[in-house]
């Protein structure tokens, strides 16, 4: 695991701008970093050593020094690929998995990138050819951002090394307003965009080739064009089983300590059993301790712990972490507003006690049906027409006393809310309790601004049926945007890398091999999960009732965060009131306005970004 930066074009940089660039990323690759400067190019990377960790520094050459290769993340087949090149005449120089890269591009071209297993971002430096080749793992699980002006090409891993780049060529960085724009519906910014005009993120599943002054993008991977449905569930449930087993197991190379991330949902807990049968006892897993016993999952996590028979460690969340909000707000380099993040990110630093290398549940609700809407989206694609119109009503009659986005009557008059919307609204309104386009057109201070459910409505052409196109949306958004931005930047804050087993391109692919009508069986979500370990995993897991990674943001919003609000919005002078009209956010935090509505995300999302925009104004 590192962080890497490069250039290519007019620019030139000298070993001074280089290495203060690295440093604004020494989190991601404490343990080492190297620079490789060239005619018009360079790279350079910060290594946290996970496989060699003595050899292992990066930029990596070939035999003749011709083709250099640093990369961000793992290759977990790196054994397999790297025999087969020995067979076929390659040298070594290292046990490395990154030095596997340029011997893979050596001998079969820019393709080689399909033959992958991992997460990452790299790049090849071919000095013989005056070739730059650069890529990104199939979900976006490592991150990479580009610039691309006036003949200059620069990349990092994150956009403060970015930053430090541009900085010395003098240019000038520009805020977007659509990014703020999209931010107030969704709490995050999405991708390819980021807060900086002139910044992008490379997509997943692509690369990029620059040469002679030209930049090609090549899309290598789509997980919708690798449908092929089969009917047979028995055959179902053990070819998922055997992809999660052989994904795990690969997961687990490493030459330092590894554990778990464990909640008490089903997700980390196949992973962490899977992982136990390989690891053994050693095995550590880690648990957060909500003070909220509706949001609180440790205790059931700690039972599947005896269960395994594994050390579990928890992280108790009772107290308000306004430091470690205030350092995350600068750390995420964007507005980001994912509360989750705060516990992630104390979670990871619990772990760092004693492991290096983290593995984690995420990517199975996406993957295998997950979320409540998921269901509420199938359930609506059977009702009736008189139903629908009956729906139509039960929203303006129900109580909004006592309901919240948890309690049974806050889901059911969300789902009668968004029932007779159409697809993209209906998606915002189960999904998130933010702005909506009608909202935003009272209170938004800029003009000409491209509606959000734009954005939404492009993710929604594929699928066969409503509830896999809400899917493809959670995978091509909110996983990519938001769940994979909040862990990598959280573990790498503190130099601990976290790993996706059930992200594995091919568990992902047998995924969406399994047809809509297997997915809710016997009326509960991630059926093919639950029946697939079924008779190894306790009864009282699989059917635990979903609660999500959450906080107690409304009561620290409330008490905690009072006084940091009151002096932010308090006068004329908040940043924020350059996009949003002040009356609607006084009120707003004083509770005098859209009453009825949860507006506790909201808050907080605005908070953050009054935060980050004070941040930015200051340097």
């Amino acid at each position: 695991m590192c962080g890497i930066i490069g250039g290519f074009g007019s620019a030139s940089y000298n070993k001074g701008d280089i290495n203060r660039a690295l440093d604004t990323i020494i989190h991601r690759g404490p343990d080492d970093h190297g620079i490789l400067i060239r005619s018009k190019s360079f790279i350079a990377a910060r290594r946290l050593a996970i496989i060699d960790t003595v050899n292992g520094n990066q930029p990596l050459c070939n035999e003749n020094k011709k083709i250099w290769a640093a990369q961000n993340g793992e290759i977990y087949n790196y054994r397999e690929l790297k025999l087969d090149l020995i067979n076929k005449g390659h040298k070594f120089q290292s046990n490395c998995d990154t030095e596997v890269l340029v011997h893979l591009y050596e001998e079969y071209g820019r393709t080689f990138v399909n033959k992958l297993r991992g997460m990452f971002s790299f790049v090849i430096l071919d000095t013989e050819k005056n070739l730059m080749y650069i890529a990104r793992d199939r979900f976006g699980k490592k991150p990479l951002y580009y610039y691309n002006y006036n003949n200059i090409f620069l990349f990092a891993s994150e956009i403060k090394a970015l930053k430090s780049l541009i900085s010395d060529s003098k240019i000038n960085l520009t805020l977007s307003d659509q990014a703020i724009y999209d931010y107030l519906s969704l709490s995050f910014i999405p991708q390819p965009n980021t807060i900086y005009n002139e910044i992008k993120t490379i997509e997943p599943g692509s690369y990029i080739v620059i040469k002679d002054e030209r930049i090609v993008h090549k899309k290598y991977w789509d997980l919708n064009a690798k449908i092929k449905y089969s009917h047979d569930y028995e055959e179902i449930l053990t070819d998922v089983r055997k992809k999660i087993q052989k994904s795990v197991q690969i997961r687990l190379r490493s030459d330092v300590p590894l554990g778990v991330l464990l909640s008490g949902g089903i997700d980390s807990t196949v992973v962490t059993y899977e992982a136990k049968q390989i690891y053994g006892d050693d095995l550590k897993t880690y648990t957060v301790e909500n003070e909220d016993e509706n949001l609180n999952e440790s205790e059931i996590a700690s039972r599947t712990s005896d269960f395994l028979g594994v050390k579990n460690y928890r992280l108790k969340l009772y107290s308000t972490p306004l430091d470690d909000l205030l350092k995350l707000v600068e750390h995420y380099d964007q507005p980001y507003a994912d509360s989750s993040a705060i516990p992630s990110y104390g979670i990871c630093k619990l772990a760092k006690q004693h492991v290096t290398v983290l593995l984690n549940g995420d990517g199975g609700d996406e993957l295998f049906g997950g979320y409540r809407r998921y269901y509420a989206s199938h359930k609506l694609d059977n009702l009736n027409f008189l139903s629908l119109k009956l729906l139509k009503y039960f929203d303006k009659i129900i109580s909004t006393k006592n309901s919240n986005r948890r309690n049974k009557i806050g889901m059911l008059k969300r789902f009668a809310k968004g029932a007779n919307m159409n697809p993209a609204d209906r998606y915002l309104a189960w999904t998130y309790d933010m702005l909506n386009e009608a909202d935003k057109k009272n209170v938004w201070k800029k003009k000409n601004m491209n509606p959000t459910e734009n954005l939404i409505n492009s993710f929604f052409d594929s699928g066969e049926c409503n509830v896999r196109k809400m899917m493809n949306c959670d995978v091509n958004l909110i996983l990519l945007s938001d769940l994979l931005v909040k862990m990598d930047m959280a573990s790498m804050a503190v130099s601990v890398e976290a790993r996706s087993p059930l992200l594995d391109h091919e568990v992902a692919e047998a995924s969406v091999n399994i047809p809509s009508k297997f997915l809710f069986r016997n009326g509960s979500t991630k059926s093919v999960l639950r029946d697939a370990y079924k008779n190894v995993i306790p009864n009282e897991v699989l059917n635990a009732p979903k609660r999500g990674f959450e906080i107690p943001m409304k009561k620290w919003l409330n008490k905690d965060f009072k006084c940091l609000i009151m002096d932010l919005f308090s006068n004329n002078n908040a940043k924020v009131y350059n996009y949003l009209d002040k009356n609607f956010v006084t009120k707003l935090f004083n509770g005098d306005i859209m009453e009825g509505k949860n507006t506790t995300y909201l808050k907080y999302s605005i908070l953050v970004l009054e935060l980050w925009l004070k941040n930015y104004s200051g340097k």
